[in-house]
This record gives structure tokens, sequence and C-alpha cells, in this order.
């Protein structure tokens, strides 16, 4: 089963974290590329 959107709330900023290290941004990169609407919110 494939995803048509994916929602996240997240309630902590992590601060800075490089693309290339950091597995959410990974996940979110790889999840649009493949057509998939990301929405996240976060509490700052």
């Amino acid at each position: 089963m494939r995803a048509d959107v994916i929602n996240m709330s997240l309630g902590v900023d992590s601060g800075y974290a490089d693309e290339d290290y950091d597995p959410i941004q990974k996940a979110i990169r790889e999840a649009t590329q493949q057509g998939t609407l990301v929405v996240v919110a976060a509490e700052i």
C-alpha cells in the first residue's frame, strides 16, 4: 500500500539538522520524490 498523504505533528524543535544525516528529513525527501504529499507542523 502506498501513502498519498503523510501528516506529521512534531512537538519539539530539534534545531538545525543536516538533511544528509537526519532520518526524518531523508524520509520526507524520499516520500515527496515518490509523489506523496507531506504535511508537517512543529511547535516552536
